[in-house]
């Protein structure tokens, strides 16, 4: 499936996000091992224990991690923690210099669950618009998920029209 779309949004329950996650990153890593993952809902150190779990080896991923507060820019290891993720144009020179530095085959975003919390709608569908047409130019694979509860219809309409597929998933027979 992964392989004829080049991009899929997975809306995805509360209870069943950190299984997809994994799951997502393990659908990707076993084609492309390198994968980009950026996060606005999940902090590196709790994504680093699911691939883990999963039994992947993320030490050839590049991680944006735009939830563990810190103060200025600073790198975990193969991580760039993003000191606010309400600056979409500070986001945005993350992701250019990331896709410029490294090689990679796929990317992997857990989306933000409260994106009216942080950013102007527009300002954020901008931001996605941005990092789907990275994927597509640079022919990588791209997963989105999104947590099902807290995405507003409106934003949810304007992400379907930029993926090639929507998979919504909740119950666990929906994951395998």
């Amino acid at each position: 499936m992964l392989s004829k779309k080049d991009v899929l949004l997975l809306v995805v329950s509360k209870k069943l996000y950190a299984e997809c996650l994994k799951k997502a990153a393990k659908a990707l890593t076993s084609s492309w091992p390198n994968i980009f993952c950026m996060t606005f809902n999940t902090p590196f150190s709790q994504l680093s224990k699911y691939f883990e779990s999963a039994g992947i080896n993320d030490s050839k991923s590049v991680f944006a991690d735009a939830v563990t507060e810190i103060k200025g820019k600073a790198e975990l290891g193969n991580c760039i923690l993003i000191s606010d993720a309400k600056d979409i144009r500070a986001l945005n020179d993350n992701v250019n210099y990331i896709f410029k530095q490294t090689e990679v085959g796929s990317m992997l975003v857990d989306f933000v669950p409260n994106p009216h919390a942080l950013f102007k709608q527009n300002d954020f569908i901008k931001f996605l618009h941005i990092i789907i047409a990275k994927i597509r130019v640079t022919e990588l694979k791209g997963i989105l998920v999104v947590p099902a509860e807290s995405i507003p219809k409106p934003l949810l309409d304007d992400l379907t029209m930029f993926v090639d597929e929507v998979l919504k998933l909740k119950t666990e027979s929906n994951l395998k």
